[in-house]
């Protein structure tokens, strides 16, 4: 899907939610308010919003939830770093890093708003222990290499 469509999708889920007309122009100004943000961000926002607000949100509104799904994935990510440095693994190889977005993209993709918070969280926990346990494996096997020597 285009940046462009999963936008869209995200329109109408909290157009639907929120019961409210979902018109060309109406679209057409959410989507000029809000084009700049990362896609992921915006789809990260509007699973809050869903689950947070009371009435459909203005652009700005949107923005700011935006932003601030954008500052928890980056504290996320700090308290991760963090985490590993004091655990004295090696650090992160680009494949390494690769492996865990795909892991962790195939299962949290925006498609499974289905699911109830209480389950999306559950999801997310076993999500992450599987690439906790990715992460390991592919570590075991680089120092399994790399002291066959």
């Amino acid at each position: 899907m285009t940046t462009a469509e999963r936008f869209a999708v995200c329109l109408a889920r909290l157009t639907e939610v929120f019961r409210v007309d979902l018109t060309p122009s109406l679209a057409e100004s959410y989507w000029e308010a809000l084009a700049a943000w990362p896609i992921e961000a915006l789809e990260g926002a509007a699973k809050a919003l869903i689950a947070g607000s009371r009435f459909f949100p203005k652009p700005v509104e949107w923005a700011d939830a935006a932003a601030q799904w954008r500052q928890d994935r980056q504290l996320e990510a700090t308290s991760m770093r963090v985490q590993l440095a004091a655990s004295n693994e090696p650090p992160l190889r680009a494949e390494d890093v690769r492996a865990l977005v795909a892991h962790l993209g195939a299962k949290l993709h925006w498609g499974e708003t289905h699911l109830s918070p209480a389950a999306f969280e559950q999801r997310k926990r076993e999500a992450l222990d599987q690439a906790a346990q990715l992460m390991r494996r592919v570590r075991d096997e680089a120092t399994d290499g790399a002291q066959s020597l």
